[in-house]
């Protein structure tokens, strides 16, 4: 009788473990099968290419990474995260991939990148009724420039670095592009971003619009955006997936890219610049 009852209980274990086993199991075998990449993107989007309606992603980078997944036959799950936090969150294996170019990581040959590539061109954006001539180096000396807080600009470093150029960040675009409209100031005044973000943010905008601005000729940073992935064996197969519903990489287009060359701001420079200013009749 007693080992009647010990079976008994035996079994009745075993059939509870195999439940929760099934219960832990199951969903990640069918996620399994069918594919599934956990992808994160800035929580406050990055238009054109990252645009949130209604709180799902839109835009130039997700439309057709949507298309590929689907003729790929991969499900895709997007998580809204600040852009520092997303990096850890891909790293300590909590999402699969996140968006980012692999001229801003330091090391990308350990990650997995998408062959589906946007192009990003850095220009800098400039009230055109400021008494200086901001195409050229010199109609930049000792001005500030509005740049995006966290973000590294190769090209204006060294000018950061020597005084020449002040750097003054912001913590969005949308701040970025404000102070455009804040009275002219006593040196030359620009701010540097994306062509094509400057863009959709001021066609919004008809207060921006008013303004004369003008996107200088010069690109100050070029760099290729798209997908960064985890290199594990179950990302990287569905990544070899994605990539093949792509059109073929682009070749790299960036132009050649040269640091500012200006040299350090002296105390003659500011006084004499200072009343060329005062003197100086506005262009409108």
């Amino acid at each position: 009788m007693f080992e009647y009852k010990a079976l008994a209980q035996i079994k009745r274990a075993l059939s509870a473990l195999m439940l929760c086993w099934l219960t832990v199991v199951t969903p990640c075998l069918a996620a399994e099968a069918v594919g599934t990449l956990r992808l994160s993107v800035p929580d406050d989007g990055y238009p054109p290419y990252v645009v949130l309606q209604d709180g799902e992603p839109q835009g130039l980078l997700i439309k057709p990474l949507r298309e590929a997944a689907r003729r790929a036959g991969i499900e895709l799950e997007f998580v809204l995260l600040p852009e520092m936090r997303s990096q850890y969150m891909l790293d300590s294996g909590h999402v699969d991939g996140r968006m980012e170019s692999p001229d801003w990581t330091a090391n990308p040959d350990d990650y997995l990148w998408s062959d589906l590539v946007v192009w990003l061109d850095d220009v800098l954006i400039y009230r055109n009724d400021q008494p200086f001539d901001l195409e050229y180096e010199e109609g930049l000396q000792g001005g500030e420039i509005i740049t995006h807080l966290g973000y590294v600009y190769p090209a204006l470093e060294p000018a950061f670095a020597s005084g020449s150029l002040t750097r003054r960040d912001k913590l969005t675009e949308q701040d970025m592009l404000n102070t455009l409209l804040l009275s002219q100031s006593e040196t030359a005044r620009a701010l540097i971003m994306g062509r094509d973000v400057a863009q959709w943010y001021l066609a919004a905008q008809p207060a921006l619009q008013a303004l004369p601005l003008s996107f200088s000729k010069k690109i100050y940073g070029c760099a290729p955006m798209g997908f960064q992935f985890a290199r594990n064996e179950r990302v990287q197969a569905l990544v070899q997936r994605l990539n093949k519903e792509f059109p073929p990489k682009p070749r790299q287009r960036c132009p050649r890219i040269t640091p500012l060359s200006l040299r350090r701001l002296t105390t003659s420079d500011a006084c004499c610049r200072q009343q060329a200013v005062v003197f100086s009749p506005v262009q409108m």
